[in-house]
């Protein structure tokens, strides 16, 4: 499984910056194939961002769609148009749409559906407020497996999970490994619940004020396949390091897999 390692910069750069960030993402991170790096700039940002990628494993998101194709959305993009562009991913749900906007899981919902059936892919932001966080794996597991369930999915790489606490968004440190773990593995059996063997082939990533130094840490957990990266990522050369981080226990994860399998055929063979 590919990783995915992604940002999302919301409104701290203008159009301009965001286009000069983008430039700046393509000189420094790897072109590497074991992982896919998602970049959601600014709006403005996305017509001529294009042209800005060389690099096969970068691909650029909006940070929001409206949930119909066309019509009277005063201040909405439409995923038609997003597509038209050439862009790649569609992040929903954030936790900043669902408090601002008055975003629900019905509306995530609808805009995921829609996201998938133009071929982008949908990063889908999941995660517990602080009210709710002694019990978050159980209120993780049944937001996933809501917005999950009976997904018309061809693709698993189409939908990728980003488990984001709430509470941890903004703040100095992000949520612990343990935490992480817990609530990643819950997203995990909520998807093979929900889409049986497909399932287990989504990928999950972490995301919530993690950092350079944090990821290696994230990044073993067996049930995190990437992270999403809030502000640290502005810094693009830290943002590089990461992938690299990610693209190196990529290479174990295979490692170990290909080790398991001889193990496999060497008991099978007596």
């Amino acid at each position: 499984m590919r990783y995915l390692v992604g940002t999302n910069i919301k409104m701290y750069l203008t159009g301009f910056e965001a286009l000069e960030w983008i430039r700046n993402m393509n000189r420094d991170v790897s072109d590497t194939n074991l992982v896919d790096v998602a970049l959601f700039p600014t709006f403005p940002a996305l017509f001529e961002g294009r042209a800005a990628i060389s690099k096969r494993n970068i691909g650029l998101g909006a940070q929001n769609i409206g949930f119909i194709e066309r019509g009277a959305l005063t201040g909405e993009i439409s995923a038609l148009s997003l597509k038209e562009l050439g862009l790649t991913y569609a992040e929903l749900g954030h936790h900043e749409r669902r408090l601002y906007f008055n975003e629900t899981d019905d509306r995530v919902r609808q805009k995921i559906e829609l996201a998938l059936s133009h071929g982008l892919k949908a990063l889908v932001c999941v995660g517990e407020d602080q009210s709710r966080e002694s019990d978050a794996p159980a209120f993780v597991s049944e937001q996933v497996g809501f917005l999950a369930r009976d997904l018309a999915l061809d693709n698993p790489a189409d939908l990728i999970i980003a488990y984001e606490p709430r509470w941890a968004i903004g703040v100095d440190r992000p949520a612990s490994p343990e935490h992480a773990r817990y609530c990643c593995q819950a997203a995990r059996e909520a998807l093979i619940e929900a889409l049986g063997p497909k399932g287990e082939m989504i990928r999950i990533i972490y995301g919530g004020s993690v950092r350079e130094e944090d990821a290696k840490d994230m990044l073993a957990l067996p049930s995190v396949n990437g992270l999403f990266i809030g502000r640290a990522a502005l810094d693009t050369k830290s943002f590089a390091k990461v992938v690299n981080l990610a693209a190196s226990q990529a290479a174990a994860d295979l490692a170990e897999r290909d080790k398991a399998d001889r193990a496999k055929v060497a008991r099978e063979l007596g």
